[in-house]
């Protein structure tokens, strides 16, 4: 991906392709489609790459005045830190729109929403948490798993 001025504060280096709108839920889960935000561990990334460049700076830095000293090294760095905040700031609205995405699949599929009874204690992966609502729904087989054992022409090419 080039430069691009609207959205210059990411690179997208980890994120993966999601599935189509028309793929099983299983199938989309199991790519990582709902999984936690990449942008989380760019802007990790980016803060990471911020404290190097200001401590080489303050390092490698002939200003005497300890407080222009620091001002200069922010100043160096800024871009670093200021492009970490903004994908935090995606992040959190990207992590909202794929948990109410996961909400919506998961009620579509199974024909019920029981997000509020299991996700304040749940602890575990995605395709836990579609296999959790299949067993509190009491079905041996989810309906993703039932047309991927079928073959159904939705999962061709994606198994």
């Amino acid at each position: 991906m080039g430069y691009n001025r609207f959205r210059w504060w990411t690179n997208s280096r980890y994120r993966t392709r999601p599935l189509k709108q028309t793929a099983l839920l299983l199938l989309k889960i199991r790519n990582g489609d709902f999984d936690y935000s990449p942008y989380f561990r760019e802007a990790k990334d980016n803060e990471e790459l911020y404290q190097e460049m200001y401590n080489d700076f303050i390092e490698s830095s002939l200003i005497k005045s300890e407080f222009h000293l620091h001002v200069e090294a922010h100043q160096h760095s800024k871009m670093k830190r200021i492009k970490a905040r903004k994908l935090l700031e995606e992040a959190d609205l990207e992590e909202y729109k794929r948990l109410r995405r996961l909400r919506d699949e998961l009620s579509r599929e199974f024909g019920k929403d029981l997000w509020d009874d299991i996700f304040p204690e749940f602890d575990g992966t995605m395709e836990d948490l579609y296999h959790t609502y299949k067993k509190r729904l009491g079905l041996k087989q989810g309906p993703s798993e039932v047309a991927i054992s079928l073959g159904r022409k939705t999962t061709k090419g994606l198994i």
